[in-house]
C-alpha cells in the first residue's frame, strides 16, 4: 500500500504481514490473535468482514465501523489488560514500520527514520524491542535485512531503526520519528514526559 499524502509506502499492510507465514504469520495466524488481526485491519484502513465488524463494535464500544475508504489511522490508544497480547502486537507494528516501510521520499540524505518504543523506563521499553527482534529474526524475509542490533536498537538494511526510549522529552529530541509507540502510558510520570 502507499500513502501519497504521507509520502511513505509499505510493501505490505500490517494485517497481511500478520497472516503471511514468511513475515509474522507464524506468530499471529492462530485463532487467538483474531482480535488483533481485526485491529490491524482497522489501523490499515482495510474493509472488515461482518464478523470482524461485530468484533470491532464489541471491543471498541462504537456503534459504527470506520470507513475503509478513508486513509489508515494515524493515532490510536488501547487499554489492554495484562496478558492481552499488546506488547507483541506493538512489536509487530514496530517491525512493520521499520523493516517493511520506505520513508526515503521524506528524508534528507543521511537522515534516518526512527521507530520509537517508549515506556516509563528503558527497561520496560526493552521488552517491546525484545519481541521486535524475535519477530524480525523469525521472518525469513526480514531476518537478512537486520544490519545491527544491540540492547537499545535494531537497524535494518533500509536504514530505518527501532530504538528504545524512556519517556523523557530530553532523551528523544532531535530524532526523526516515523512511528512512536508508547507502552504503559498510564505509568508515565506526567503530561510533560
Amino acid at each position: 500500500t502507499a500513502s501519497a499524502a504521507h509520502g511513505w509506502s509499505t510493501m505490505i499492510s500490517l494485517y497481511a504481514a500478520m497472516v503471511d507465514p514468511n513475515l509474522f504469520g507464524g506468530t499471529f495466524a492462530a485463532p487467538s490473535w483474531s482480535s488483533w488481526r481485526t485491529v490491524a485491519k482497522v489501523l490499515d484502513g482495510l474493509p472488515l468482514s461482518a464478523t470482524e465488524a461485530a468484533l470491532f463494535r464489541k471491543i471498541s464500544g462504537r456503534t459504527s465501523v470506520p470507513d475503509a475508504a478513508r486513509a489508515a489511522i494515524r493515532e490510536a490508544y488501547f487499554a489492554i489488560a495484562r496478558r492481552g497480547g499488546k506488547s507483541l502486537f506493538v512489536a509487530a507494528n514496530a517491525v512493520h514500520a521499520a523493516a517493511l516501510t520506505d520513508y526515503s521520499a521524506l528524508l534528507a540524505p543521511g537522515q534516518q527514520a526512527v521507530v520509537s518504543t517508549t515506556s516509563a523506563t528503558t527497561d520496560q521499553a526493552s521488552v517491546i524491542l525484545g519481541y521486535a527482534i524475535g519477530l524480525a529474526r523469525a521472518s525469513e524475509i526480514i531476518c537478512p535485512e537486520i544490519v545491527r542490533e544491540n540492547a537499545s536498537s535494531i537497524e535494518f538494511a533500509n536504514g530505518n531503526v527501532i530504538e528504545v526510549y524512556a519517556n523523557s522529552f530530553r532523551s528523544i529530541r532531535g530524532r526523526t520519528f516515523a512511528m512512536v509507540l508508547f507502552d504503559e502510558l498510564a505509568f508515565f510520570r506526567d503530561e510533560n514526559s
